[in-house]
């Protein structure tokens, strides 16, 4: 099932003990958030913290700012740089960057990213020759994006339109990232349209909005992992803080293979 990119930072915020959901009871400014269930907290704790909105006034969405101040009596933060527009009942916006030395919401993001890429091939992916295969030149390039070759396919455009799986009678050069078919298998598919079939780096996640299917459990393991041993450097607590990040990066690796798409017979990679 895809996740999205907002589903993924929560549940990494949540799982850090960073997140702070808010959701205005009141309108506000555009540079006051009222919530008078969630910001009824002591007066200047949130100084600091990053605020994203997420859901409402439609201006905002997206939007990151700083929480110059919080006020318990008036359930609000004061937020700069002004938003594009004013608050609004129902708005909805997440708080992190705790003590001001908690991930910033790029940092989750970039965490996020740098987990799918860590991944390596993960993404099922086909790319079909535009030109006929021709069994004078047998040999044909692996394109760049391509990280691992799970088959290949071919149909005859004259008769219909069905691709069919071709047997493993094929070489990989992996120095020169060229397949060669064989010679018996080369006449078979004189003259018909070829495809390869294989696995490639999941896209990475740029909005909210954007999907992966990559197993949700580990990729928030391994941002949350990615995100403590990133912040021992500034850590006032090392040794609290490393054992933090060692046993993260356990959690993180036991689920890795779950994570990686089962091996196909005849698989190779490039």
């Amino acid at each position: 099932m895809a996740i999205t990119r907002a589903e993924l930072r929560r549940r990494i915020g949540r799982r850090m003990g960073e997140l702070i959901v808010i959701r205005s009871t009141l309108a506000g400014s555009n540079v006051t958030f009222i919530d008078s269930f969630n910001l009824a907290v002591e007066a200047g704790s949130l100084r600091g913290r990053e605020v994203v909105f997420t859901a409402g006034t439609a201006a905002n969405i997206g939007l990151v700012r700083r929480v110059e101040d919080n006020s318990r009596t008036a359930t609000s933060i004061t937020i700069t740089p002004a938003l594009s527009a004013v608050t609004a009942l129902n708005d909805e916006a997440e708080l992190f960057h705790l003590r001001s030395v908690g991930p910033r919401v790029d940092a989750i993001h970039d965490a996020i990213n740098s987990a799918i890429t860590a991944l390596g091939p993960s993404q099922p992916t086909t790319y079909t020759f535009t030109a006929a295969f021709d069994r004078e030149s047998p040999t044909i390039a692996i394109p760049t994006n391509f990280g691992r070759i799970t088959g290949l396919e071919s149909h005859d455009a004259g008769v219909d339109t069905i691709w069919r799986s071709q047997p493993a009678l094929w070489k990989v050069d992996k120095a020169n990232r060229t397949l060669t078919i064989n010679d018996v298998q080369r006449y078979d598919m004189d003259t018909h349209l070829v495809r390869l079939v294989g696995m490639t780096i999941a896209d990475s996640l740029e909005n909210d909005s954007e999907t992966t299917v990559i197993d949700p459990e580990w990729l928030v393991l391994e941002a949350v992992a990615q995100l403590r041993e990133a912040g021992l450097a500034n850590a006032s607590d090392r040794g609290n803080a490393e054992r933090a990040a060692f046993f993260a990066r356990q959690q993180a690796d036991r689920l890795r293979a779950r994570a990686i798409p089962r091996a196909l017979p005849n698989s190779v990679w490039v």
